[in-house]
C-alpha cells in the first residue's frame, strides 16, 4: 500500500509499506477520506523534525477485524481517532473508532473533531443558564456552540 510520510517542509514522500495486520482488538480500516488537522499543519509549514505519517482524521470501510472484535464487520463504514491516515489502510483499536450514520457521506464523516468537542464538553463545567465565551467561531467553536 502507499503511505504517506512527511519528510521536510512542505514535502511528502509516497513509501510503499505492508498493509497493517490487524491486532485482536482492531479494525483495518480502508482510507475513502482523511482530513487534515490544524495540529499538523506546524509540521507541514515548518518541516517535521523527524519524518513521521500524519492524518488521523480518517473515514472509511472496515476490510478485516481481529477476533476479539465485537462492535464492527467488515463492509461497515467507521470514522475516528487513528494514525498514519494518509494511507490506502488504516489499523486501529476499536474502542477508537465510531459508525458512521447512512445519511452522512463518508467524505463528511470525519468523528475526531466531534472526538475534541466532546472530550472539551466533558472536561468543562458548564450548566444550563451559566454564562460562556467561545472564541473563534470556526468550525470547532460552531459546534460547540450547538
Amino acid at each position: 500500500m502507499r503511505q504517506a510520510i512527511l519528510v521536510g517542509r512542505q514535502k511528502f514522500e509516497f513509501r510503499d509499506v505492508p498493509v497493517p495486520a490487524p491486532g485482536p482488538k482492531d479494525v483495518l480500516v480502508r482510507v475513502r477520506a482523511s482530513g487534515i488537522c490544524a495540529s499538523e499543519l506546524h509540521d507541514w509549514e515548518e518541516g517535521p523534525k523527524t519524518p513521521y505519517a500524519p492524518g488521523h482524521e480518517v473515514a472509511g470501510d472496515v476490510v478485516a477485524v481481529g477476533p476479539e472484535v465485537r462492535l464492527f464487520k467488515p463492509g461497515d463504514r467507521v470514522t475516528g481517532l487513528f494514525h498514519a491516515g494518509f494511507a490506502d489502510y488504516a489499523c486501529i483499536g476499536e474502542d477508537r473508532v465510531a459508525p458512521i450514520p447512512e445519511a452522512i457521506p463518508t467524505e463528511s464523516a470525519y468523528g475526531e473533531p466531534l472526538a475534541c468537542l466532546l472530550s472539551a464538553a466533558r472536561r468543562t463545567k458548564v450548566d444550563l443558564g451559566d454564562r460562556v465565551a467561545v472564541v473563534g467561531l470556526g468550525f470547532m467553536g460552531l459546534m460547540m456552540m450547538q
